[in-house]
């Protein structure tokens, strides 16, 4: 279904409780993921269906560094089985997101251990 530039986060939060919530959760068909291109509409309407979960599962991901923050993963978490429904970036738009970063201007980006080539974003494209 095509979301027009007219429709704002709340449209798209509307279609999202009918199809995910209460088509799929509701009758315990297991969804992984919601995946979206990056337009501010649908990043929040994902922020605003994120907001629904009645509770999250929390990972907690060390940082190596002294001092630094650690990450914390919230997955919501939906329905009466509590299902986590993880939200991502559609593939082809995370792999241009993924090729921009490595040409932001920066001299290296280290993902990790591991430094970010050319080859590697063609190899995920």
């Amino acid at each position: 279904m095509a979301i027009s530039s007219s429709q704002d986060a709340n449209d798209l939060l509307g279609y999202l409780e009918r199809i995910l919530l209460e088509g799929f959760v509701k009758r315990n068909i297991k969804i992984n993921s919601y995946a979206a291109d990056g337009t501010g509409t649908e990043r929040r309407g994902r922020k605003l269906l994120t907001a629904l979960a009645p509770t999250t599962k929390n990972y907690t991901i060390k940082h190596p560094g002294k001092g630094q923050p650690d990450i914390i993963l919230k997955i919501p978490l939906f329905g009466p089985n509590r299902q986590p429904i993880v939200m991502i970036q559609d593939s082809k738009h995370a792999a241009k997101t993924y090729r921009n970063n490595a040409f932001s201007g920066a001299r290296l980006l280290i993902l990790g251990n591991y430094v970010t080539i050319y080859s590697h974003f063609r190899a995920i494209a």
